[in-house]
């Protein structure tokens, strides 16, 4: 919604810690005044900028009103590269009408988030990953340790045969990492076969989103799944992007950082 305030974006740029918490690097922060204006612009429209890192402010120096940059290995500031690209929000669930498919073309589906995930563990948190079953491959994200609502963004790309005739199902598999015994099973999302031909039969360039509740069988042997309730009581849920694309086509990474 264009009339909403959408705020400012921070950014937080870290060094990952395996034992104790993540060491911050330093943050870019796009006003919401620069936010607001980029919502706004015509779909499609795309751009791409370098940003200074900068320091995040400690409470001494939060009235301190310029930020220091963060300075690398090699004495240059720090940066980072953003690319955006505003695009209509549609939901995966519902493709358009199946268009000509001619030619080579490529699904990219990206895992994004996961909410309201049980505890797993004796300590209450759960270390989750997604397992993606399509066309005969197996894939699965990056685990997001002691986390109960992670955010994932992690990419896929399956090159689909053509013709793009029975794809079968999609199927995602929320799983809990454990360092000594196999992973344990949260529950599932099926995205039907009849559902998947219709996404990969989208105009090149389609992309939709939507958000699946995580199921898994009843303890009484039922045909019909039940859902997942997690942590807080709440329905457990996955957020899911795929995208069809040219499967020549090559894309800028959308975040690089340089100088750290």
């Amino acid at each position: 919604d264009t009339h909403v305030d959408v705020g400012a974006l921070t950014m937080h740029v870290k060094d990952w810690d395996m034992v104790t918490s993540d060491d911050s690097i330093g943050q870019v922060v796009l006003s919401a005044e620069l936010m607001k204006r980029i919502a706004h612009a015509e779909m499609g429209w795309t751009a791409e900028h370098t940003f200074e890192v900068l320091r995040v402010p400690t409470p001494q120096r939060k009235r301190v009103r310029q930020q220091k940059v963060v300075v690398g290995h090699d004495g240059q500031h720090c940066v980072l590269t953003l690319r955006v690209r505003v695009s209509e929000l549609l939901d995966l669930c519902d493709p358009p009408a199946a268009a000509e498919v001619s030619g080579p073309r490529r699904l990219e589906v990206s895992v994004v988030s996961a909410r309201h995930l049980p505890k797993m563990d004796f300590v209450g948190t759960c270390d989750a990953f997604v397992e993606i079953e399509f066309l005969e491959h197996h894939v699965q994200t990056r685990t997001k340790k002691q986390n109960l609502d992670p955010d994932f963004h992690d990419h896929f790309g399956f090159a689909l045969p053509t013709p793009c005739a029975d794809v079968g199902p999609l199927q995602l598999s929320m799983k809990d990492w454990d360092r000594t015994n196999l992973p344990e099973d949260i529950g599932t999302v099926v995205l039907t076969g009849e559902l998947m031909q219709r996404i990969v039969a989208a105009e090149i360039g389609w992309e939709g989103v939507h958000t699946f509740d995580i199921t898994r069988p009843t303890s009484s042997g039922s045909l019909t799944n039940e859902a997942v309730l997690g942590h807080d009581g709440h329905v457990c849920v996955v957020t899911v992007l795929m995208r069809v694309s040219m499967l020549l086509e090559i894309e800028i990474c959308d975040v690089a950082c340089h100088n750290l």
